[in-house]
């Protein structure tokens, strides 16, 4: 996960934790949509601005 930004802390508190596997089930297509991505057993919908403090490596 990226340092900094005020979205960390939420998304630390919803479980997205360093080398935690998330899985994007869906962007909407629209540029500036939600992507959908799953944690473990939850699923969010997140806004580009969250989801820009994210970092993921291919499995």
């Amino acid at each position: 996960m990226a340092a900094g930004g005020s979205n960390n802390a939420r998304l630390l508190e919803l479980g997205f934790l360093p080398h935690e596997q998330v899985r994007v089930l869906r962007r909407s297509w629209f540029r500036q949509g939600a992507i959908v991505v799953q944690v473990g057993p939850a699923v969010f919908g997140l806004r580009p601005s969250e989801a820009s403090q994210i970092l993921l490596e291919a499995a």
